[in-house]
C-alpha cells in the first residue's frame, strides 16, 4: 500500500459518512413526510453539500501527485473532512424537536 493509499483512506470513510448523512436526510423525508416541514432552501444547501462532498472525494484523487506525505499535510485533509461531516450532520439533525419544520431550524 502507497502512502496516498493509506492516508485517503480515512477521509474517503469520513466523506463516505457524509454522504451517508446527507442521503438519510431525504430518505426520512420521504418516509415521514408529516414530521417535519420541508424549505426549499434547506434541500438545496443538502444537494450543494452532497455535490461538495462528491467533488472533493474527486479532487482528493488528485493527492496521489503528492510526491512527499508530511503529517502536517495529512492533519491539514483530515479537518476539511470532519468540517464536512459537521455540516451535514447540523443540517440534517437527529430530532427537530422544538422546530416547525426546517425552516425555523
Amino acid at each position: 500500500m502507497r502512502m496516498f493509499e493509506y492516508v485517503a483512506v480515512l477521509t474517503s470513510i469520513i466523506l463516505g459518512l457524509v454522504i451517508a448523512h446527507l442521503l438519510q436526510g431525504p430518505a426520512h423525508l420521504i418516509q415521514h413526510p408529516k414530521e417535519a416541514k420541508t424549505y426549499w432552501v434547506h434541500l438545496a444547501w443538502a444537494f450543494y453539500l452532497f455535490y461538495e462532498a462528491v467533488f472533493w472525494w474527486w479532487w482528493e484523487f488528485r493527492l496521489q501527485l503528492v510526491r512527499e506525505w508530511t503529517f502536517p499535510i495529512h492533519l491539514f485533509l483530515i479537518p476539511y473532512a470532519v468540517c464536512l461531516y459537521l455540516l451535514c450532520a447540523s443540517l440534517f439533525p437527529s430530532s427537530l424537536s422544538g422546530y416547525d419544520g426546517y425552516k425555523e431550524w
